[in-house]
Formats: C-alpha cells, sequence, structure tokens
C-alpha cells in the first residue's frame, strides 16, 4: 500500500522522467479523493482540465464534489471539462 510521500513520489517521478515527446493530451487516472496524490501532480504539470468520474453511491458522489470543489479552487482554477457518473443504471441483485 502506497501512502501520502511514496505515492506523490511516484507520480512525480512518473510525469517528470518519463520522455513524453510531443503530446496533445495527457490523460492521467487517478485514485479517488482529494490527497495527496493530486496535489503534487497540480503542483508538477500544467493541469489544463479535470474530468471527473464517479458511480452514483453517496460515498462517491460525495468524492467528487470534493474534486469539483477542490479544482475549482482560485488558486488551482482548472477548468472542469465533463463529469462521467459510471455504472447510472446498475442495480446489484442485493440493492434492488
Amino acid at each position: 500500500v502506497w501512502r501520502g510521500p511514496m505515492a506523490s513520489s511516484a507520480v512525480k517521478q512518473f510525469v517528470t522522467d518519463v520522455h513524453w515527446e510531443n503530446l496533445d493530451y495527457l490523460v492521467i487516472d487517478m485514485p479517488p479523493g482529494t490527497g495527496d496524490i493530486h496535489l503534487t501532480l497540480l503542483q508538477t504539470v500544467p493541469v489544463t482540465g479535470a474530468v471527473i468520474v464517479t458511480t452514483p453511491q453517496d460515498v462517491a458522489l460525495a468524492d467528487a464534489k470534493k474534486g469539483i470543489a477542490m479544482f475549482g479552487q482560485a488558486q488551482l482554477n482548472v477548468p472542469l471539462i465533463g463529469l462521467v457518473e459510471n455504472m447510472s443504471y446498475f442495480t446489484p441483485a442485493e440493492l434492488p
């Protein structure tokens, strides 16, 4: 299990040590939340937009709202490009 500094260091190394050539886009899939990994990424590379991906569960939606608020902060000002809700119509058999 990677925690704060180790995970942040890995993200920073991945972004800065890989020779990316000339990219039109770089999509980085991040874990849910608004923790150290996200802040490290925002401090390391110029993020020009965010797509928030969530599921319909209350806890996932709460995380998505935190992410939207984080990217919208004045000091970050990362535009929200989109919001994707995975499994919108999926209902497990045990939760009809």
